[in-house]
């Protein structure tokens, strides 16, 4: 092969070959050949070695860059700061990087000899299983939860994984790869969360006491108490505005107060749902709620304690000084109004058969009325004269139906405390009466107990006069009654 010029003046490449042909007497005869050209031949087996060199150098540069990818990938791998793992497809362990084994507090080849199988908390491991199922199959591609595993020494350890398949040329399968974050302390902050929102709910379910976190007045939260308190179903007033429960003679001060944040405490008056009130004792703490700024009000019902104030202050002053018919009429109306009823009674006892009852003191609707007699039999009183307290909260009319009295004044609910003189014998009763159903029988026995003292006193003393009196008008004897100056 070899180059010669052409006749347009470029060189090209040309191959010969020639064959010496003898002659008759064997010396050389003829020189046979031929000639080809070949320069394209030669163009192309250029490009070919050319292409080759860069193919060369791109294998060079490539597998170098691939070698370094690799580097940086077993860096970020062994260096990650969450645990990684790669295990064939039947849960085995092939690689793992040191923070999943400081996550787990195995070693590398400890966790190498085992699979994910043993790791996983028993409890979790269905639920593992069935994801794995699922990318197997190719119906995900990846999956994202939150497991438990079990460390070297027994304790529990929460993980958020992310798991996905590695899969080969042709699509298939190979391995699975779990990318593991050790969210332990998390879950304990959560739990611990748990626990306080849980002791809170426990705490407002179960205090008889109203509580409720208001934004702006508007009431996001009541617990139970309130609820009953008020006479309102379950989240019948959340949403609603916190004057809903607040009655008239009191909204002006609790718009002032809340303006201004009065924490308390400091009374008002409660509006419940059929329309009754009631006095409350008011605190208002602000608090963080949810992420907003709020109040929390906690309330509780002082009816009773505003009632027996008010008992005690009556007793003590607004009858000490009255006597006989004025002092069981007055007494009638306080305790009908001091315990929201509409009937009040003071009844005594007389003996002569069949047994009666005087009521000395009655008040009905507010007003006294001047004593009434009426036999002891068939009525609720005969359960309460010379035995022990009776109420009934409802339906009395119907447990005494020879009972008029029951019936011409509408009375629904009865509640009355039997009266005893020093010996220990019953002398009458003290009692109240309503046309509604009575509402915290506890309360309203408790206060009559306060009027029961006074009233079997007085009753007493009208006794002891009475015959002290007859004593004094029918003795056969002469009698002559002087003050200490012999006057």
């Amino acid at each position: 092969e070899y180059r010669f010029q052409h006749k347009d003046g470029s060189w090209r490449w040309m191959r010969d070959a020639l064959r010496v042909v003898p002659g008759q007497d064997g010396k050389a005869g003829e020189l046979i050949g031929y000639f080809i050209d070949i320069t394209e031949q030669k163009a192309a087996e250029e490009t070919v070695r050319a292409l080759n060199k860069n193919l060369e150098h791109l294998v060079t540069e490539r597998t170098g860059e691939l070698r370094k990818s690799e580097e940086r990938f077993r860096a970020a791998y062994h260096n990650a700061s969450v645990g990684i793992s790669i295990c064939d497809l039947t849960g085995r362990l092939q690689e793992v990087n040191h923070a999943l084994c400081e996550i787990l507090r195995y070693s590398k080849q400890e966790l190498l000899a085992t699979d994910f199988q043993s790791l996983t908390h028993p409890d979790d491991l269905p639920g593992n299983l069935d994801k794995i199922r699922h990318l197997l199959a190719g119906t995900a591609a990846q999956h994202v939860f939150e497991k438990r595993y079990i460390r070297k020494n027994g304790e529990t350890v929460w993980a958020h994984v992310g798991l996905s398949a590695i899969r080969n040329l042709d699509g298939a399968p190979s391995h699975l790869m779990a990318m593991v974050q050790d969210i332990t302390e998390r879950k304990r902050a959560e739990e611990a969360l748990r626990e306080s929102e849980e002791r809170y709910r426990l705490l407002t379910d179960a205090t008889f006491d109203g509580i409720a976190i208001h934004d702006q007045g508007i009431m996001i939260e009541v617990n139970p108490g309130l609820e009953r308190m008020f006479g309102y179903g379950p989240g019948e007033l959340t949403g609603k505005h916190i004057l809903t429960v607040v009655a008239d003679e009191s909204r002006d001060m609790i718009i002032a107060n809340m303006k201004k944040g009065e924490p308390g405490p400091y009374e008002s008056v409660g509006l419940r749902k059929d329309g009754s009130t009631f006095y409350g004792e008011v605190v208002v703490k602000p608090c963080r709620y949810k992420g907003r700024e709020v109040r929390l009000v906690a309330g509780r019902d002082i009816t009773e304690r505003k009632r027996t104030e008010s008992a005690l202050q009556f007793l003590s002053s607004g009858i000490a000084h009255l006597r006989g018919e004025a002092f069981f009429s007055e007494m009638a109306v306080q305790v009908a109004k001091l315990l929201g009823q509409e009937i009040g009674f003071v009844g005594k006892l007389l003996p002569a058969p069949p047994p009666r009852i005087r009521a000395v003191g009655l008040s009905i609707d507010g007003a006294a009325l001047p004593p009434v007699e009426y036999d002891l039999a068939g009525t609720p009183c005969e359960r309460v004269i010379g035995k022990r307290t009776a109420i009934f909260t409802e339906q009395v009319q119907q447990l005494f139906p020879e009972d008029r009295m029951l019936v011409d004044l509408g009375v629904s609910s009865y509640a009355a405390i039997p009266l005893f003189d020093m010996n220990g014998l019953p002398i009458g009763h003290v009692g109240v009466m309503s046309r509604r159903p009575l509402r915290q029988a506890k309360q309203v026995e408790d206060l009559l107990r306060l009027f029961a003292v006074p009233a079997a006193a007085e009753l007493e003393r009208q006794r002891t006069d009475t015959k002290f009196h007859d004593f004094f008008e029918f003795s056969p004897d002469a009698i002559l009654m002087v003050n200490p100056e012999g006057l």
